[in-house]
């Protein structure tokens, strides 16, 4: 899964995403992020329904600067729902109409 990166709105650095399959068969997109040295914390981001993981861009870069990011592994993590536009489940769900 590639995630949507425009000039005013670069991809962060260090990311790795993919699609995670729920036991019922959804697929939802997801995006981490390697920590920084000194990492402080752990933040997950949850997008609403309607919104893309590239919305958070701007916010991932800040938490990342500021040295926020996960003690039990190494990523910050936005998931999302699956009725997401960009997610395999919503093209299904629109075209049942």
């Amino acid at each position: 899964m590639t995630l949507v990166s425009i000039p005013a709105n670069p991809v962060p650095e260090d990311v790795v995403s993919g699609m995670i399959k729920t036991p019922d068969g959804a697929e939802l997109r997801f995006a981490r992020w390697a920590p920084p040295a000194g990492r402080k914390g752990t933040v997950c981001l949850f997008t609403g329904r309607a919104e893309q993981i590239e919305k958070y861009f701007e916010t991932v870069r800040d938490l990342r600067d500021r040295g926020l990011l996960a003690r039990a592994g190494p990523l910050v993590a936005a998931l999302a729902r699956s009725a997401q536009r960009l997610c395999p489940r919503f093209f299904r769900l629109r075209n049942r109409r």
